[in-house]
């Protein structure tokens, strides 16, 4: 298993996808856990990719609201991008259930 990428601990695997895998991590600089999340696609391989992975970092990072998961920082490593962003445990446990749909109404207290 991945054991560090940039200033970030690998501590566990939360989740993959056609897209990437996310892990659950640590920032060794600001000691504090976070989500990674490693985009499958090699950027090496298209530039325009890149750029346009950078370019929704950018804008998700300039986004502040509840319902929304900062992002905190967008690195390439060896070729490899990644998305740092706040970590939010259990956020949508409650919520995903295989045999039934996500909820679409306002949430039930």
């Amino acid at each position: 298993m991945l054991e560090h990428l940039g200033r970030h601990e690998i501590l566990e695997t939360i989740a993959a996808g056609g897209q990437g895998t996310v892990y659950r991590a640590r920032d060794t600089v600001l000691d504090r856990v976070v989500a990674v999340k490693i985009i499958n696609q090699p950027v090496t391989d298209d530039p325009q990719y890149l750029e346009a992975l950078q370019r929704v970092a950018r804008l998700a990072s300039s986004l502040d609201h509840p319902n929304i998961t900062t992002v905190y920082d967008f690195q390439v490593e060896d070729g490899t991008a990644y998305i740092v962003m706040e970590f939010l445990p259990n956020s949508l446990d409650k919520h995903i259930r295989p045999e039934q749909p996500i909820p679409t109404g306002a949430p039930q207290k």
